[in-house]
């Protein structure tokens, strides 16, 4: 494994976390700050890197699923 990749495997660990609540939490109040700390990161740098590697906010993420479970 590339020293380049690691950050990346462990940004793609920390939001499989956070997506995995997310799924398991729609009818809950899904705070930015919590998510974050379920990422282990700062509530800035976590919200960048969710941004850049899965396209949309994780307001847009939320909003997303809750309308397509409706």
């Amino acid at each position: 494994m590339s020293d380049l990749n690691y950050p990346w495997i462990t940004y793609e660990k920390r939001l499989k976390r956070v997506t995995d609540h997310i799924h398991g939490h729609l009818d809950d109040e899904l705070d930015l700050e919590r998510l974050a700390e379920i990422a282990c990161m700062s509530a800035y740098h976590w919200h960048r890197i969710y941004r850049a590697v899965l396209g949309e906010t994780p307001a847009m993420t939320v909003k997303r699923l809750r309308l397509h479970r409706a």
